[in-house]
């Protein structure tokens, strides 16, 4: 899926941060994205799996903790337990995992990239989100999710 394993990954996205989108503001002043990638990290797993993505800083950390629009599981890999279980590497992964040939998932989104023929793919998408959160943060989070990786997405 894509390139997200030969370290220049981050080049497919900067046509998005190079058109200011990433500097937008919802109308309470939060960013849009609530990071602007920097540092990266790609660890390649066995049989072609990879997680890849911007390395979270703790500035950046921060920032997502704030954001209504970022998914409670940010939250989560934060609790010393999580910590523990991720490690030090695990911890600092912004990015989203491929399991090979042809899944790719983030915090609230799946796709499948589903071979149609020779040259032909079809590309299913699902995004899901968290009904237990206040309307408020699903309205972010759906907002999000259109807007970065969905129909009308800049990444």
């Amino acid at each position: 899926v894509d390139n997200v394993w030969d370290y220049c990954h981050g080049l497919t996205h900067q046509s998005a941060f190079m058109s200011g989108y990433s500097s937008q503001r919802r109308p309470g002043g939060q960013r849009i994205v609530a990071y602007v990638p920097g540092g990266y990290l790609t660890v390649p797993g066995e049989y072609g799996h990879v997680i890849g993505g911007p390395m979270l800083t703790d500035p950046m950390i921060e920032a997502q903790k704030a954001d209504p629009a970022v998914p409670g599981a940010v939250r989560w890999t934060q609790r010393p337990e999580a910590q523990a279980a991720l490690g030090p590497v695990g911890a600092r992964i912004g990015g989203h995992p491929h399991i090979y040939p042809n899944m790719w998932f983030t915090r609230n989104q799946v796709s499948l990239r589903i071979p149609k023929g020779v040259g032909v793919t079809e590309i299913w998408w699902f995004s899901f989100q968290d009904r237990s959160q206040p309307v408020e943060t699903q309205k972010a989070q759906r907002n999000a999710a259109g807007h970065t990786f969905g129909p009308a997405g800049m990444l």
